[in-house]
């Protein structure tokens, strides 16, 4: 079996004619798209990010529309409980605010993105530290790291 990636749209979200900080002097008022990917391959079924969660503050700036996860999956076949791995590409709550869905399951991040997050101020349905229950650092982004 080869891998198939598919994309799961998990909400969107707005700048309200904010400037984006990488991208200096274009504004951008749009709607930004938030996916998931669902990754089937022959070491298991997992999602490459678990996409959108909004806090309050988060909610009045940028007014996100979250799409359940659970629903999203089952459209595609899949239920919360068929995913047997997350990674992260970081933990901002537009990547990793699906997180605490799946307190058993293994989170593959990297270790200085999990430093980073642990000193933010803001947090993705609860203390980054705590949320999941379990995971696994990683000094590189490849799909091999972590524990077998």
């Amino acid at each position: 079996m080869s891998c198939r990636i598919t994309p799961v749209p998990t909400g969107y979200f707005t700048l309200p004619g904010h400037e984006i900080s990488k991208y200096p002097g274009v504004r951008i008022r749009s709607r930004f798209v938030v996916c998931a990917y669902l990754v089937e391959s022959p070491r298991g079924v997992g999602l490459f990010d678990t996409g959108l969660a909004s806090d309050t503050e988060a909610t009045a700036r940028f007014t996100p529309r979250s799409f359940d996860l659970t629903t999203q999956l089952a459209e595609l076949g899949f239920a919360l409980t068929d995913i047997s791995w997350i990674a992260n590409c970081h933990m901002h709550a537009d990547h990793a605010g699906g997180n605490y869905l799946f307190p058993e399951t293994p989170v593959y991040v990297q270790a200085d993105e999990l430093t980073a997050a642990r000193g933010r101020t803001t947090r993705c349905r609860g203390p980054v530290s705590t949320t999941p229950a379990r995971i696994w650092l990683s000094s590189t982004a490849t799909a091999s790291s972590g524990p077998d």
